[in-house]
């Protein structure tokens, strides 16, 4: 690092974390939104103190960062950045502007802190909330002389191994005695203490905390994130049992439950008997009557799900006498009556139960450091920015549009989890608005890619065991990068289900077809892991069997199998004629996919065919295809 020169450039980077901490740790997708939120909000606020102290951004882009302009603070606030700012800054005291920033990204975290101290009070131990809240932010900030525009690339290289030495470096934080802290360890964080009076519970459950739920200082300000905005405007919608507030973030329950609420919309009749179904809790939890005929979108989707009672219960009684027994009590008369409302639905407007799955996506840019390589110039460096900015904007929308839950998008790097019936489609149409973004600024062959992770996951699933599995979905799709990787974990267990497809191989159209053919009988669940089973006997058999190994001849041999057992397996209500003529091309086309590679493996694209239809078959039996119009107009 340089020290004190007067009118010198340099290149400043900063990194602002912890991101495990602000980011993973979550039991509530409030808690892992607002997590990523306030990493976000952070770092703005450092690219704004860099930019009022004259510097220029080079990552991330903003629009129009002159000072003393009214749209300055318009595009602050609808900048998405993850936690790295980097900026040109002429001064005469590099560590000196360091400082200043990392003074304002502290006050900003003691702000929103302040804030969810003030509506605890009563209920914390203040002593170990103030030393828990004064360590969290991490800064690290590294800076390089920039001499002139022509070793910009060198010097943003040696600038990034600053850094990288940097973080090896550990901070001191001095031990406190451990008498001053409560004794349960956090729920979320095992390497704090909670710091709430567990027998106060009553008086804060309100604050979506359950009973026997112990929290640290930091993942009480993400649960409390829906009440840090005062000005927020609320409507009181009765049956949800809880605000509606600008701040209250969809749960997995909401995504999971969006299809089904979208199907209900239009059945007047459906609602008379679901609005019944509402009068009859609000008798029972001794809450004012229900006004009339309330809006699909208005419910809460846990009074859908008999495993989601319960916690609904405990939630609207929690500042009641109520024993657990009676609610217990209440939570199964409404599951009894739960299930004869799922009865009338499908006998007279022919609605299936809603799915308890989700799919939650985990993005990343492939190729990104060779694509950095290639820029020379700050000027470049920016217009490289810019389009991740766009892609990040264009992030929020597509997900938006497939009713699904963005949780950060910044750069190349997208989180969000959508409804089981449309995260294929969000899935290429997040591919395509990256490779557009990127090819305007890297043109050809360097152009980066997109690998897309997905988790198929029950929604009583912990959230940080889920964000895991959609990183291990994600790590599987990077290994050959531009790939569609999917995990399907089932609540009941059984074998994790798996696929890892190149978007060369168009895996998104081959599962909308997979699963078109299944709900028209041409294949059964069966026939899937038939399939399976037959890529088993020939993996064991080419271990002693030589001739196997000739791909050319093992391609015929498992295109015969696949036909015989295609007749074999085939459903008695469909002609031979459909089979031939529609499943087998497709197929054939998957074992086939990939033979101009000279990597091309057969009995592996065999393996791939087998999991991708029994991936298909196992969505489609939770209820993960979309629409009849959507599948009806489908390109594939």
């Amino acid at each position: 690092m340089e020290s004190k020169d007067v009118s010198k450039k340099y290149l400043m980077l900063l990194a602002i974390g912890p991101v495990q901490e602000f980011i993973a740790q979550a039991r509530k997708t409030r808690d892992l939104w607002f997590g990523s939120y306030l990493l976000s909000e952070l770092s703005k606020k450092a690219a704004k103190v860099l930019t009022e102290q004259g510097g220029d951004l080079v990552y991330p882009y903003v629009k129009d960062t002159a000072l003393n302009t009214s749209s300055m603070d318009e595009n602050f606030h609808s900048l998405k950045v993850v936690n790295k700012v980097l900026a040109i800054v002429q001064t005469d005291d590099p560590k000196k502007l360091a400082l200043q920033v990392r003074e304002a990204v502290e006050q900003l975290w003691r702000t929103y802190a302040n804030k969810t101290l003030e509506e605890l009070r009563p209920y914390i131990n203040v002593g170990a909330w103030d030393r828990q809240v004064k360590d969290v932010i991490e800064f690290n900030a590294v800076w390089s002389v920039l001499n002139n525009e022509n070793s910009y690339k060198d010097v943003l290289a040696k600038t990034e191994r600053l850094l990288d030495a940097r973080k090896t470096l550990r901070d001191f934080k001095q031990n406190e005695p451990g008498q001053l802290f409560g004794e349960a360890k956090s729920s979320l964080d095992s390497g704090r203490e909670s710091v709430l009076y567990a027998d106060r519970w009553p008086e804060y459950a309100r604050y979506g905390i359950k009973r026997r739920e112990t929290l640290d200082a930091i993942s009480l300000v993400k649960r409390l994130s829906n009440r840090l905005d005062k000005t927020s405007k609320t409507q009181n919608i009765g049956i949800t049992g809880y605000q509606n507030n600008a701040k209250e973030f969809p749960s997995v329950c909401d995504t999971a439950f969006a299809y089904f609420r979208s199907e209900l919309e239009p059945h007047a009749s459906a609602k008379a008997y679901i609005n019944q179904y509402f009068l009859k809790i609000n008798e029972w939890l001794g809450k004012e009557q229900l006004p009339a005929y309330l809006k699909a979108q208005d419910y809460d989707s846990r009074l859908f799900y008999n495993n989601r009672l319960i916690e609904y219960v405990e939630e609207v009684t929690a500042s009641t006498l109520m024993s657990e027994q009676e609610q217990r009590r209440i939570a199964f008369n409404m599951s009894t009556l739960l299930d004869e409302l799922y009865a009338k639905l499908k006998t007279e407007f022919n609605l299936n139960q809603p799915t308890s799955y989700y799919a939650f996506m985990m993005c990343d840019g492939d190729h990104m450091g060779r694509a950095r390589k290639l820029l020379l110039t700050a000027e470049q460096h920016l217009k490289f920015s810019k389009g991740l900015s766009e892609f990040a904007s264009e992030a929020q929308e597509i997900i938006r549009q497939n009713k699904g839950v963005l949780v950060y998008s910044g750069g190349d790097d997208v989180m969000a989890y959508v409804p089981l019936q449309h995260f294929l489609e969000a899935s290429d149409k997040l591919r395509m608005a990256f490779i557009k973004s990127m090819k305007v600024v890297v043109p050809g062959e360097a152009t980066p890619t997109l690998s897309v992770g997905i988790a198929i996951v029950h929604m009583r699933e912990l959230l940080g065991d889920v964000r895991a599995l959609a990183i291990s979905a994600e790590k599987l799709a990077k290994k050959e990068r531009d790939s569609l990787a999917i995990i399907f974990q089932k609540r009941s267990g059984g074998d994790l289900m798996q696929m890892n497809v190149p978007f060369r191989d168009h895996p998104i159209c081959t599962m909308k077809k997979l699963q078109r053919y299944y709900k028209e009988g041409l294949y059964s669940v069966k026939f899937a892991y038939e399939l399976r089973s037959l890529h088993e006997e020939y993996r064991r058999m080419r271990v002693s069997s030589s001739w196997l190994t000739q791909t050319e001849e093992l391609n015929k041999i498992l295109t015969l199998e696949i036909k015989r057992l295609a007749f074999k397996k085939k459903p008695e209500t469909i002609e031979k004629q459909d089979i031939e003529s529609r499943l087998l091309p497709l197929l054939y086309g998957i074992l086939n996919s990939g033979q101009n590679l000279a990597k091309y493996d057969a009995l592996e694209q065999l393996r791939q065919l087998a999991e991708q239809t029994i991936m298909a078959t196992m969505l489609m039996k939770e209820g993960g295809i979309e629409d009849e119009e959507a599948v009806a107009n489908s390109t594939c």
